[in-house]
């Protein structure tokens, strides 16, 4: 598992490498239990009090009221495939003569953490270079 006590901050931000893979949660009020799959993907509960949106895209939820919901949505880390890609990604957009300035900076700032975080997996402080995080959400109570 990542630990987040062993992470560099000065060169990445572990929660920037978290992934949402699965967007649900629990309408208390029904007991439904909905999940938006994909990005528009706008579901709603059987009463009307609680909806989801953007899969595992984005997350938007809205309800009626917060105590009635239970966040039953799972993230994980980023794995080294995936930033591995970005970093291919992030590479080619800064050598982009069409890139504005501010965008060269913002990418190869996130070229830096990325590279820094890809050391972090290769230096082998993960179970099998990623790590998950069932139920982790920060407005769980």
């Amino acid at each position: 598992m990542l630990d987040p006590n062993e992470a560099p901050e000065m060169y990445f931000d572990l929660k920037d490498y978290e992934v949402c893979s699965s967007n649900k949660a629990q309408c208390l009020e029904c007991g439904s239990i909905i999940e938006s799959k994909y990005v528009h993907d706008f579901v709603t509960c059987s009463c009307g009090k609680l909806s989801l949106d953007g899969g595992t895209d984005y997350q938007r939820v809205s309800f009626t009221d917060y105590s009635k919901i239970k966040f039953l949505s799972e993230v994980r880390y980023m794995s080294l495939q995936e930033v591995t890609e970005r970093i291919l990604r992030n590479e080619a957009r800064i050598k982009s003569p069409y890139i504005s300035d501010f965008s060269k900076t913002y990418y190869s700032e996130q070229l830096a953490s990325d590279l820094a975080y890809r050391e972090y997996l290769l230096a082998g402080k993960t179970e099998d270079n990623a790590a998950s995080k069932a139920g982790t959400d920060e407005h769980e109570t």
